[in-house]
């Protein structure tokens, strides 16, 4: 799917098969704000999923959990993709066979910490594979990466 510029105060579930979100123009298409299921603005269950020059901001859940993407399954591929002034930037489940690729993110000012949680993350992989992450700038965050 090819998404044309704008902001969208939009969230999308991916269930299977091989799909592709990638903006017309890099950086021209923002999500902004909303999460499905309260997790995600994108929340990706499995299959094969490109993401690819999108811009994630302000996404915030009850929990303080939210991310701009929730990858709980899949083959996953992210790219020329920012997130920016939500809680987090990219979550995971627990997937043992899972081998996400990330190549020339951006991680601006994400996080809220209160005193007696763990701090929120600009990419969380848990327990997986192997995961890569290549070119990307991580900055003024109060999370890192786990």
């Amino acid at each position: 799917m090819v998404v044309a510029p704008g902001r969208y105060v939009e969230c999308a579930v991916v269930k299977s098969g091989r799909f592709a979100i990638r903006a017309v123009i890099s950086g021209s298409v923002t999500f902004d704000g909303r999460a499905c299921q309260n997790k995600a603005a994108i929340v990706i269950k499995g299959g094969w999923v490109d993401v690819g020059g999108l811009r994630f901001c302000n996404v915030r859940v009850p929990d303080r959990n939210g991310a701009g993407l929730r990858i709980q399954g899949g083959d996953v591929t992210v790219r020329l993709t920012t997130f920016e002034d939500g809680e987090n930037g990219i979550l995971t489940n627990m997937d043992p066979i899972g081998t996400p690729s990330f190549e020339r993110l951006i991680f601006r000012r994400l996080g809220f910490c209160p005193p007696d949680r763990n701090c929120p993350h600009s990419i969380y992989a848990g327990k997986i594979a192997h995961a890569e992450i290549r070119d990307s700038l991580f900055e003024q965050g109060r999370g890192g990466i786990t």
